[in-house]
């Protein structure tokens, strides 16, 4: 090897080995004696079925740090803190809703699609809400109501549940009425002529 060539790398090694030296130490270097904290929080939903749980997970990490001045050492507690909440599949907010009226009382109901079968929509209703009903599902004429809100079919009295679709009499059951969003749902305790 040349000379020059030799002295060039050895020049740029002594740089290189002084640069990293400098660049090294003061990345240690404090200035003061500190505790420092750190925290982080992540609130990220996740929507997983069935579950809804609040994590937190501490992380604790100790670093020593060398003091130019002193000649010590500073330790430098870090905390990472991460929140991670998961919603339920119920819970995570629907682009559809309607609403349901019984005795003066509005319910409201979201749904994921229009569409959606009135009897699916009193399902999930009566989960999700103090909403209730029963009924009997007649093969081939679909789901009669027998009872909503604790409130059952008279037949001595000829009063039945009935529903109203936005206003005007219902003309299907509610095993096969469609609902779409913005519909208005109203049941009615009456005298019914079939």
């Amino acid at each position: 090897m040349p000379k020059n060539k030799l002295s060039l790398h050895l020049t740029l090694f002594f740089i290189l080995l002084c640069a990293t030296a400098f660049f090294g130490y003061q990345s240690f270097y404090v200035e003061k004696s500190s505790d420092k904290q750190v925290e982080i929080n992540n609130n990220n939903s996740v929507t997983n079925n069935d579950i809804e749980t609040n994590n937190k997970v501490t992380t604790t990490e100790d670093k020593i740090i060398p003091n130019k001045k002193q000649q010590t050492s500073t330790l430098v507690q870090e905390t990472v803190t991460t929140s991670i909440q998961a919603i339920s599949e119920e819970h995570k907010q629907l682009p559809y809703s309607a609403t349901i009226t019984v005795n003066q009382k509005n319910y409201t109901v979201d749904f994921e699609k229009e569409g959606t079968i009135l009897k699916d929509l009193l399902d999930k209703l009566q989960t999700e809400s103090d909403f209730t009903f029963s009924g009997i599902n007649y093969s081939g004429l679909g789901f009669f109501i027998t009872e909503i809100n604790g409130i059952k079919n008279d037949n001595k009295q000829g009063k039945y549940w009935v529903y109203y679709l936005n206003g005007q009499s219902a003309q299907a059951g509610i095993s096969v009425q469609k609902i779409n969003s913005g519909d208005n749902i109203k049941w009615s305790y009456e005298n019914s002529t079939f």
